[in-house]
């Protein structure tokens, strides 16, 4: 019944009601056309033309008159296979799967069968002789029969004389095996039924080039014409091996059909333009048409841009497929459409109900072993995108016949838009129609079958019938979306999805599978989007690998978010991941958290292994009422295998008073078998809500989800027993600082104040600044050093002030700090270790009468080691820190000194844990200030000096804020810290005899303590620092004069805490002095 396929799909998902709809396009099998195999004159020896009528029906041909025309055409059978509906030359034959099979009037008009004329041999040789050509073979004579019209046409190849370049205004044919070219010339049919170019016969090639080829019908009033009275001919056919090439720009328009090749024909376009008003080009019977950089609009309601059935293939390179009805691109019964760098565009101009609304529109529709091939394209449409059609599931099958019967679609390196809010991506339709007599019709071959429905009265919209593949789809580097409705849907029906490449595929709605249908989703190294929702007795299977992705969201639009008692939020069959991951969508303000469910309590539902991941959302408040969905949850109704890494963000509700709530959420739940460690947090914890606060996820086997507070978090009443995975809360003990205690909702104890446990970075983050104080103490005095070895050398700073020095310093130590807090003012001791080298300039030295000022400038770089201590999952992080430091040294003669120095730097690094890895980058500005005071006082005893010291040093740290790896911001700020030094040093200095070289020996001996008050930094919380702490340090050291320019030293240093916070370790240093 016209253009119609075998049914449209139920596009609106919830009416209550659909209408049985007829088929929506012809298949090409039903587009085949009969013509005359042979164009021989019918002829005999000596028999009676009564014998001949006796055997017209088997083998003499009919020659047909046209009334309009006077066309002379020859058909095989006496019966014109065009009085059964769309069929004939070169027209569309019955339709698969039509409502009813319809009379229709013959696509030639009013056409006469006119008995065969019977020509004896002289008759031949007559007629032969009238047109000059004596001598001809019987097969090369041209007859004509005249009709009521009087008007004649040559049945056999136009003159010779048409060749080149002389236009013509009739249509062109030929069958005589020979090659023709035409150009520059407008070619046009004289009638409906007329090709305006048709070839026949093996060898026989007509070309043109840069030609006009008009169909008769010229009008546009066709558009909103019955399908079942259409009668479409092709303007430009090519039949049994012959072949019509069309080239530099030819232009085929006003005509039914515009292209066709049938039973071994070819089609050739290349820079052409096709505009027709129901087939753009037409591929049958084992034939093919080649179009380049071709562009095609099909116009009618019931248009099909491309055609391929029975083995016909269409190609396509370069070009443009435009219409707003129909079907662009149809191929079924073995027929294949490969196109390449085209754009498709199907949207409707208006929102008017149309023909075509009745019978489905589609980008691409494929039955019965249709393939199609698009690659480099674009697809933007309102219709759906992949319609695929099963075949009949009434007709039984074997297993070959069903293999045979499965599409097949690839789409490589393109995108797909599907605007449409009542259209799908990919539709896999395995449903049979019902007229609204309660009839179903089944049509197989020629037959039709009709039977009556059981109960009449009650009319199915759809039937199930027997479920097998209808096809498979691959997309290949491809961005298929689907903004309105579903990306793939299945009703009734079996077909497999592939991705690959780097796809990506979304939907409002991501599957649908219902009415027993079985839908295979295979995503490698791509990303899928959407819900999914499988109704009971449909199976869906979704397997991702290498680092595919599941972003899984709730449905935008209203008609797709109507609520299922059988699947609440997604539902799937089966799951399985392969270093993939699964992530849910956080929700926006007011939506609802999700639920994934997946399998029907079957055998094993969900596997896992590699890196695979699922990422949930939660809201964790302790507050929040029992009954409210505070997270994203995951139900497997069946058996788990493997193990799955689980991520989670989101945040945390306030708690009222200094107390913690103990507070848990289940997140997953497995009503089958599972394992304590099946799903695991990445680093064994999470921090939620821009907090440093500690959750993990602890596993309860069925033994202990029978406890009534288990039971209460069921996420399916009547599951039986579970595993329950649920986050929780970890806290501090009070009796002291334990990184990994656990307290069990409900047996936690709170005579004791609550204090939740922290992530492991945030140790060190705590214990970072009095290092960088304690690292910038350790400059500071080897800085001093210097200036002490300029006045204890016999060369020193009085005795070389013409020239100025330049000395290279090294130095190192390690030292373990102790905080003065406890565990649950989160005290953390840590392990530092600080080496760094120190290059010097002395610039100036201007002297008085009895006094000298000396300036110069340092340069130092140093790296400290920073190691938390007891904080499980902690590691070693490092920090580099520049400084340039200014200094100046005033000296008396009577031995009073006073020292001054000034240092700005920068501080940098990287913050590590072996749960994350890298989980911040920490940056300062360190600022210090030190004045020194002293006097060098000689004992009298055996030479000994006695250099008493005073030092006042201020430090300031500026912090950068960062950003934690855990989701938390570090505001570390400003921090300051002032340290006062009270000693002194004892030495003497040898001279060897050999030179006068002096050597010279200290001890030394200072009290060091450190002000300031409390400081604090910031984790979304205020977290008080330890104190600085007082120390006493003493030590040894020795200055080498070994030449009148070079001289060396050493120094070793041991420092102890005297106060519960404070640093203890051990320094050394080494240089080396050059005087210019």
């Amino acid at each position: 019944s016209g253009l119609g396929g075998s049914g449209a799909p139920n596009n609106v998902e919830n009416s209550p009601s659909t209408a049985a709809l007829p088929s929506s396009l012809p298949s090409a099998s039903s587009l085949s056309i009969e013509r005359s195999a042979s164009n021989d004159l019918a002829s005999s020896d000596g028999e009676d033309e009564d014998d001949l009528d006796d055997e017209d029906d088997e083998e003499g041909d009919v020659i047909t008159s046209n009334d309009a025309s006077g066309t002379s055409l020859r058909s095989e059978e006496s019966e014109d296979p065009l009085s059964s509906g769309l069929g004939g030359s070169g027209a569309l034959n019955n339709v698969e799967n039509s409502l009813s099979t319809v009379a229709l009037p013959s696509s030639r008009g009013n056409s006469e069968v006119v008995k065969p004329t019977t020509l004896g041999r002289s008759e031949i040789a007559e007629s032969a002789s009238a047109l000059g050509g004596s001598g001809r073979k019987a097969e090369s004579v041209v007859v004509s029969v005249e009709d009521a019209g009087g008007k004649a046409v040559s049945s056999q190849c136009n003159d010779t004389e048409r060749n080149g370049t002389k236009g013509l205004s009739a249509p062109y044919s030929c069958s005589d095996g020979k090659s023709y070219t035409i150009k520059n010339s407008t070619v046009k049919a004289s009638n409906k039924n007329q090709h305006s170019v048709h070839a026949k016969n093996q060898n026989t090639v007509i070309k043109l080039e840069g030609a006009t080829i008009s169909g008769a019908d010229s009008s546009n009033d066709k558009n909103n014409v019955d399908p079942t009275q259409l009668q479409a001919v092709s303007a430009v056919l090519a039949e049994e091996a012959a072949e019509i090439v069309l080239e530099q720009k030819t232009t085929v328009q006003s005509s039914s059909i515009g292209l066709e090749a049938q039973r071994g024909g070819k089609v050739k376009m290349a820079d052409g333009t096709v505009t027709a008003h129901h087939v753009g080009a037409l591929a049958g019977s084992g034939s093919s048409v080649d179009l380049s950089h071709t562009k095609i609009n099909v116009v009618g309601d019931l248009a099909v841009a491309a055609l391929a059935s029975d083995g016909g293939k269409i190609t396509m390179d370069t070009g443009t497929i435009s219409l707003a009805e129909g079907v662009a691109v149809r191929s079924d019964s073995g027929g294949n459409v490969a196109l390449k760098k085209v754009s498709i565009i199907a949207t409707k101009q208006n929102a008017r109900s149309g023909v075509a609304e009745k019978f489905g529109r589609a980008a691409f529709l494929l039955s019965n072993n249709g393939s199609v091939d698009f690659a480099e394209g674009h697809v933007t449409t309102d219709a759906n995108a992949l319609w695929i059609r099963g075949s009949d599931g009434d007709i039984r099958k074997g297993a070959s016949d069903v293999l045979s019967s499965v599409n097949h679609a690839n789409i490589e390196s393109s995108s797909v838009i599907v605007q449409g809010d009542k259209s799908y991506g990919i539709y896999f339709d395995g449903t049979t129609q019902r007229p609204a007599n309660g009839q179903k019709q089944v049509v197989n071959g020629n037959s039709v079958r009709k039977t009556r429905s059981i109960k009449q009265g009650v009319v199915p919209v759809q039937e199930k019938t027997p479920v097998g593949t209808s096809g498979t789809v691959t997309l290949k580097k491809t961005n298929f979306e689907v903004l309105k409705s579903i990306a793939i849907y299945g009703n009734n029906s079996g077909g497999r999805v592939s991705l690959e490449n780097g796809t990506t595929l979304s939907g409002d709605l991501l599957l649908k599978a219902k009415n027993n249908s079985n839908i295979s989703l295979w995503v490698d190294s791509s990303v899928i989007s959407g819900g999914a929702r499988v109704d009971k007795g449909s199976y869906a299977k979704l397997d991702l690998t290498n680092g595919s992705e599941w972003l899984l969201s709730r449905a935008v639009h209203q008609n797709l978010q109507a609520p299922d008692p059988n699947c609440v939020g997604s539902c799937v069959s089966f799951v399985n991941l392969v270093d993939s991951r699964i992530e849910f969508i956080a929700p926006e303000s007011g939506e609802e958290y999700q639920t994934l469910r997946i399998g029907e309590g079957k055998g094993t539902v969900y596997s896992a292994s590699g890196n695979s991941v699922i990422s949930f959302n939660a809201l964790l408040n302790p507050n929040a009422p029992k009954d409210k969905q505070v997270s994203d949850r995951l139900l497997i109704h069946g058996d788990v295998s493997g193990k799955t890494v689980v991520s989670i963000s989101g945040s945390v509700g306030e708690n009222n008073g200094s107390d913690k709530i103990a507070h848990s959420v289940s997140i997953i739940q497995v009503y089958g078998k599972a394992e304590k460690n099946s799903f695991q947090l990445d680093g064994n914890y999470v921090a939620l809500g821009n907090s440093p606060y500690k959750y993990t996820l602890r596993s309860y086997s069925p033994e202990m989800t029978s406890k009534p507070e288990h039971v209460q978090q069921k996420f399916k009443k009547d599951g039986g027993e579970f595993w329950n995975f649920r986050l929780e809360n970890q806290y501090v003990k009070s009796g002291g600082f334990d990184a990994n205690v656990v307290s069990r909702v409900g047996s936690y104890s709170h005579t004791g104040r609550a204090v939740r446990s922290v992530v492991p970075q945030v140790s060190t983050y705590l214990t970072l600044p009095n290092s960088v104080f304690q690292a910038g103490l350790m400059d500071i005095s080897n800085q001093n050093k210097q200036l002490e070895r300029l006045r204890t050398t016999s060369s020193g700073m009085l005795g070389t002030h013409e020239n100025p020095a330049l000395y290279l310093y090294g130095y190192g130590g390690s030292y373990r700090y102790a905080s003065d807090l406890s565990a649950l003012e989160y005290g953390y001791g840590s392990d530092a270790s600080y080496s760094g080298v120190e290059a010097g300039l002395l610039l100036q030295t201007i002297e008085n009468a009895d006094s000298a000022v000396s300036f110069g400038v340092m340069g130092t770089y140093g790296k400290l080691s920073l190691q938390p201590r007891d904080v499980e999952q902690s590691k070693k992080s490092t920090f580099d820190k520049w400084t340039a430091t200014a200094y100046g040294s005033l000296q008396h003669d009577t031995g009073f000194y006073v020292d001054g120095l000034l240092s700005y730097g920068l501080f940098k690094g990287d913050v590590f844990t072996l749960a994350r890895g890298k989980t911040a980058t920490l940056k300062a500005n360190p600022l210090s200030v030190s004045l020194t005071g002293g006097q060098t006082l000689a004992t009298g005893y055996e030479g000994f000096v006695f250099d008493p010291q005073i030092q006042v040093v201020y430090q300031h740290l500026q912090f950068n804020k960062a950003r934690d790896i855990d989701g938390f911001d570090i505001e570390m700020g400003r921090l300051d810290q002032w340290v006062a030094r009270v000693g002194g040093r004892l030495g003497k200095t040898l001279t060897v005899s050999e030179g006068g070289k002096p050597v010279a020996f200290y001890g030394k001996l200072y009290f060091a303590h450190g002000f300031g008050g409390k400081k604090s930094v910031q984790f979304k919380d205020a977290f008080q620092l330890g104190a600085f702490g007082s120390s006493l340090e003493t030590g040894l050291g020795v200055n080498a004069q070994l030449s009148q320019k070079f001289a060396l030293h050493g120094d070793l240093v041991y420092q102890h805490k005297l106060t519960k916070a404070g640093f203890s370790g051990i320094s050394f240093s080494g240089g080396v002095r050059y005087q210019f």
